[in-house]
């Protein structure tokens, strides 16, 4: 399902209203916003003691990091709206729900008023940037040392 979203012909929008602890699905939208109530992580090494998909591993890697990712998933915390912010995995944070709905609305309108064919060239960009960085680190972790 997430693929479908990340396919999309058209930039998406994860709009989030306070907590959420699937970040899969937020982390597949092209621009996410939350409230300042936001809560983002994946606790289920506290609770299901299970793993993330390998797909949702590397859209984390992709905003976050590697060191980051391990820190959010390891420790199993949920990350509150001022990280998220500072840290790329909210691209704006609304006061309130209100807030966030007039946030969600502006920022649709100016996604639909660039051209239509623009969302193709960067979606790919941004994609082939990430499996290339990827690489260099697979690459850089399974060199020997001189």
């Amino acid at each position: 399902m997430l693929g479908v979203l990340e396919s999309c012909r058209v930039a998406t929008i994860a709009v989030i209203a306070g907590a959420c602890t699937s970040a899969g699905l937020a982390a597949c939208g092209d621009m996410r916003i939350d409230t300042a109530a936001a809560r983002i992580g994946f606790p289920i090494a506290k609770t299901l003691g299970n793993c993330l998909s390998m797909s949702n591993v590397s859209r984390l890697v992709t905003l976050f990091g590697s060191a980051r990712t391990k820190d959010i998933i390891f420790i199993a915390r949920l990350i509150e709206a001022p990280e998220a912010l500072a840290h790329g995995l909210l691209n704006e944070v609304a006061l309130d729900a209100h807030a966030l709905q007039r946030c969600a609305s502006e920022l649709a309108q100016l996604l639909a008023s660039h051209a239509r064919w623009y969302w193709k060239a960067p979606r790919r960009q941004c994609a082939a940037c990430a499996r290339t960085s990827s690489a260099m680190g697979a690459r850089t972790r399974s060199s020997k040392p001189i």
